[in-house]
């Protein structure tokens, strides 16, 4: 059967989720890998019962649809457009593609809502990563609340560059962005969020605060 998508819905290139129900949505166990499938591009429901199928995880097309109807009222996925199926030469049928909002979603605070980290008392991601750094800074062992605080601080900073990066794009900048794949925009956001936080925040002098 031959088949041809017709995307009607104009995707932004980010989006800026600023509540905290939207991005508790976006970390929902349930509701994320959706997301993340989404990443490839606009999928009918039953794409995406052959990706749960394939992964492992099997899921019904009710249950799909369930959790895109959830994804579309917090404005993280759209309707976005037909799959015209040719069936016969005189008969064809539809079905719905549902795409991202945005290629990327950036959401400030984002990591004070993820279970597995803590800004306060022990956490063994930033409990390993200050390990990690010891050669860096003279073989010594970084606080552990300091830098626990120190990486939300900049975690925050960082998405705000971002943010205001994404106020100032020429219609070039658009255009070449555009083009990236959703992977490809993954790591333009950060590459160039860090370089722009560099010049503007000595990490040195952050990091040596933590000892």
């Amino acid at each position: 059967m031959d088949s041809q998508d017709v995307i009607t819905y104009n995707q932004e290139i980010v989006k800026v989720i600023k509540d905290d129900k939207t991005t508790k949505v976006i970390q929902d166990e349930n509701l994320f890998p959706v997301l993340r499938y989404l990443q490839k591009g606009p999928m009918t429901i039953n794409d995406l019962v052959g990706i749960f199928k394939k992964s492992g995880d099997e899921k019904s097309d009710k249950t799909i649809y369930r959790y895109l109807h959830t994804l579309i009222k917090a404005k993280l996925v759209a309707k976005a457009g037909k799959r015209i199926i040719s069936i016969t030469e005189d008969e064809l049928k539809s079905e719905t593609l549902y795409m991202r909002t945005a290629k990327a979603f950036i959401f400030p605070e984002a990591l004070k809502h993820d279970p597995n980290i803590a800004e306060e008392g022990y956490c063994p991601v930033f409990n390993a990563a200050r390990l990690l750094l010891k050669p860096v800074v003279d073989g010594k062992t970084l606080d552990s609340d300091y830098f626990q605080k120190f990486v939300f601080k900049i975690d925050r900073q960082r998405d705000e560059i971002l943010i205001e990066l994404f106020k100032n794009l020429d219609d070039e900048t658009i255009r070449i962005i555009n083009e990236l794949n959703w992977r490809e925009l993954e790591y333009c956001l950060s590459y160039s969020s860090w370089a722009a936080l560099a010049t503007v925040v000595d990490l040195k002098k952050e990091i040596a605060k933590c000892k």
